[in-house]
């Protein structure tokens, strides 16, 4: 699974496009900052439990905060772990073309 496909499952209950729009632009600045090496793996994970805090915000407002808390930690998990995967990819592909050695 991709990090947009989980994207997509996380904000399926936000209907408002431009909302949206906003959540995967955000997180593809993220991803894009993180695969360059602009980002630390710990930096984008307090961005991305930000960003999954504010759609669970949106869409279980009634919800008590340590619950709310608890299903961020969960998705962000997700994210990371998807994240690492592709990172990984990215540096394989680009020693493979020989852009780089390994160290």
């Amino acid at each position: 699974m991709s990090y947009r496909n989980l994207l997509e499952k996380l904000i399926e209950k936000i209907n408002e496009p431009n909302i949206r729009v906003d959540f995967f632009a955000s997180f593809g600045l993220i991803v894009e900052a993180y695969r360059s090496g602009k980002i630390s793996e710990d930096k984008m994970r307090g961005y991305i439990y930000e960003l999954v805090m504010d759609a669970l915000t949106i869409q279980y407002p009634d919800l008590d905060i340590d619950e709310l808390r608890k299903k961020a930690l969960e998705w962000v998990d997700k994210f990371v772990s998807i994240l690492r995967v592709e990172r990984l990819k990215y540096e394989l592909m680009a020693i493979h073309r020989g852009e780089t050695g390994l160290t």
